[in-house]
């Protein structure tokens, strides 16, 4: 009974939102450490963040020029940055804004019932990966990140990147479109790296996506 559960909290996604099917992307898929390095770069900052975004950097740089030049520019502004000033940016950017929230989630559900379900499957998920969520709900990116590089199973990946990961993604990055936030850059590389989790494209359909209202969001941020 425990096994079928198992297998059915990320399989059943495919049910809630079709796969997409595109051409494959360039890149090849991440290792765990990466991903875990890559989740980093969209945690709240502290005093450690901008080491973690440069071994990030460091480390990316090789899968994704683009990538690594956005994770580089990040980790450079928060060694820098005046005290108090990226957590505010980071605030602004995405906590305060509905659809720049890092909970993927949101962006294809809403508070509809069927985001319950999508909780209910990946808090089970982590639980096998031996991942906790912390305080965040299981939908929040970096932790999605982290399940990515550890389901160990091509469909599941598969089903996370093309059903959810992606069609967020693309979302925020048209929210984020006139953006010069610097952890918007590296929104915008996500989608190159992650895809080959997938089907492999780096631009989901469009249908997944709600119009977005520009009001609803601060590109200053």
């Amino acid at each position: 009974m425990k096994a079928r559960q198992a297998e059915s909290s990320i399989t059943t996604l495919a049910a809630i939102v079709p796969p997409l099917t595109e051409e494959c992307a360039a890149f090849q898929p991440l290792d765990y450490e990466a991903l875990d390095r890559l989740a980093g770069a969209f945690e709240y900052p502290t005093v450690g963040s901008a080491k973690t975004v440069e071994a990030a950097a460091s480390s990316l740089m090789p899968a994704s020029l683009r990538l690594g030049e956005a994770l580089d520019a990040l980790s450079r502004y928060l060694k820098d940055a005046p005290i108090g000033e990226a957590e505010e940016r980071y605030t602004s950017l995405f906590d305060l804004s509905p659809v720049c929230t890092l909970h993927l989630g949101y962006h294809l559900f809403g508070d509809a019932y069927q985001r319950g379900a999508l909780l209910a499957g990946l808090a089970a998920e982590l639980r096998i990966a031996g991942l906790t969520p912390g305080r965040d709900l299981p939908d929040f990116l970096p932790t999605v990140l982290r399940l990515l590089g550890r389901v160990n199973d091509p469909e599941k990946e598969r089903i996370l990147t093309d059903t959810l990961i992606l069609p967020a993604l693309l979302r925020m990055n048209r929210a984020l479109e006139s953006s010069t936030s610097l952890w918007a850059g590296v929104l915008r590389a996500l989608p190159d790296v992650v895809a080959p989790y997938g089907s492999g494209t780096p631009e989901p359909d469009e249908s997944f996506c709600r119009p977005t209202d520009p009001e609803e969001v601060n590109l200053d941020a």
